[in-house]
């Protein structure tokens, strides 16, 4: 389950992005696109974050994960579908 070094990757760039902008936290929120075609699964993607979460900045945030759908480009055309 890939998802897991995916979301302790995403907890570390958060932490990273809040020192950056000299922000203590916490962070209430987080909005997260994960593409169809992406090999992520959402639902083990909330699975993780539940289980890496406590004990750091994001614990209590809110998790919104979008799924939009994937397109396509044809590289003679330029169509997308």
């Amino acid at each position: 389950m890939h998802e897991l070094s995916i979301v302790e990757a995403l907890i570390e760039q958060v932490r990273r992005e809040l020192a950056r902008a000299g922000h203590p936290g916490p962070v209430v929120r987080l909005e997260l696109a994960v593409g169809r075609l992406s090999g992520v699964h959402s639902d083990s993607l909330r699975f993780a974050f539940d289980l890496l979460a406590p004990g750091t900045l994001v614990e209590k945030a809110e998790v919104k994960i979008v799924e939009p759908a994937a397109e396509c480009v044809c590289r003679a055309c330029g169509r997308r579908g």
